[in-house]
């Protein structure tokens, strides 16, 4: 019975280190985070670029642990032919902004679970930011590309749309979670990824 009770007590112990390590990790964490640019897609279709910032915020509703908003800025550089729906190959450049929400909570002293609600995902084009060039013959270029703009904005934001939830549905945790100085350093699925606090905590 004597054996039986210190192992309790060990085990009780156990679980209230954890509980410290946990709760001093999500004390830390707390504030705007930005990372590196990063590349988010390189295909057929073009090259996109990101650059995300965590924002970590205390919620008392969720242990250790509260809500969290990235924010991401984008860029895009490719092209788009014929096969793509429009009448004339060309080469574009953009730019975009986009912002998820969800929850985290500290589960160990360099863990931390995600919860992203990718519902609440918003993708914004900023059209003075869209350029087209487009090599025609007996064409006036700047016209054609106008004609067509709203249209390849609605395919940039469809196709960013569509990897940046693909990139969040797999976002459930990020691990070896230190943090040194206003650097936070993680990892996601074997990728190390280091971010820059940003602003006083």
């Amino acid at each position: 019975m004597k054996k039986c009770a210190l192992m309790l007590a060990a085990l009780m112990l156990v679980g209230l280190c954890s509980c410290d390590e946990s709760k001093k990790l999500a004390s830390k964490l707390e504030g705007s985070w930005t990372g590196a640019p990063e590349r988010l897609t390189d295909n057929a279709f073009g090259a996109t670029t990101t650059i995300d910032t965590y924002t970590f915020t205390p919620d008392a509703a969720i242990k250790n642990g509260g809500q969290v908003l990235i924010s991401t800025m984008l860029s895009v550089n490719g092209g788009i032919d014929q096969s793509q729906g429009v009448m004339q190959p060309f080469s574009l450049s953009a730019a975009a902004s986009a912002s998820v929400n969800g929850t985290w909570q500290a589960v160990d002293d360099d863990e931390v679970n995600l919860n992203i609600d990718v519902t609440t995902l918003s993708v914004e084009i900023d059209p003075k930011a869209v350029v087209l060039t487009m090599n025609m013959l007996n064409t006036d270029a700047s016209a054609a590309t106008d004609s067509i703009k709203p249209q390849v904005m609605e395919h940039i934001k469809n196709r960013i749309t569509q990897d940046l939830q693909n990139k969040y549905f797999a976002l459930k945790r990020i691990d070896d979670v230190k943090i040194k100085g206003d650097v936070l350093e993680f990892e996601i699925s074997s990728h190390d990824y280091y971010l820059t606090r940003q602003g006083a905590l």
